[in-house]
């Protein structure tokens, strides 16, 4: 395989991937496609059993998202949201109980932990580590860190960034914002300030594109 800017970005994801899954959960995780998406306001997403195979009638794999436009951060904090979902995956298949959607539970919480990354809902290690809207810290010298640390003397995981978009056209983009029901995942785009319910889960539809709401994990 020709090497392109292409492959080489999502080859280095996908070794990333492999190594963390040999070194954090003994290779129990099954393979997934990664991807690049910019879904504003999130560092990244897990999604399971996104994908179906073409060749293969029922045979599924689930999408782990990371946001490009947030790799301005570091390395090691990019490859922390990428194990962050990563124990999301492990959940779908492994836990006991699924959440639902976007949701972070204790089990999902425990998981992290054991791998080495603090879950908080505010940035600091007093936070909640359940909830909707929980980000990531990383436990110097626990597993995650010691690991991405050798990864990382190793190898270039992330080259390539998302460029910032100039602050007029950037205005002129978000004229209509998307809301995204938080339990069902349905999502539609309608100006912004507006306050929607979903019919079928009656949760309040989330403005991704506010400006009020800082980037989590997902």
């Amino acid at each position: 395989m020709q090497d392109t800017i292409t492959t080489k970005a999502y080859m280095s994801l996908s070794k990333a991937y492999d190594y963390f899954n040999k070194e954090l959960f003994d290779n129990k995780l099954p393979e997934c496609i990664i991807t690049l998406q910019r879904k504003p306001k999130m560092n990244g997403y897990f999604w399971g059993e996104k994908y179906t195979s073409l060749k293969t009638e029922g045979t599924f794999t689930d999408e782990i998202a990371l946001n490009p436009m947030h790799f301005t951060r570091s390395e090691k904090e990019i490859l922390a949201t990428l194990v962050h979902e990563m124990c999301h995956l492990w959940q779908n298949h492994f836990g006991q109980k699924k959440p639902r959607a976007g949701y972070h539970n204790k089990e999902w919480a425990e998981t992290m932990l054991a791998v080495g990354l603090q879950p908080t809902n505010d940035g600091t290690v007093h936070g909640k580590t359940t909830g909707q809207k929980i980000g990531t810290l990383i436990v110097s010298g626990d597993l995650f860190d010691v690991f991405c640390t050798k990864l990382l003397s190793e190898n270039t995981v992330i080259e390539w960034a998302d460029r910032p978009v100039d602050e007029p056209e950037k205005k002129k983009r978000n004229t209509r914002h998307k809301y995204l029901c938080p339990s069902c995942g349905a999502a539609m785009w309608a100006k912004p300030g507006l306050k929607i319910t979903c019919d079928d889960c009656k949760e309040h539809y989330v403005d991704t594109d506010s400006e009020d709401e800082e980037s989590e994990d997902d």
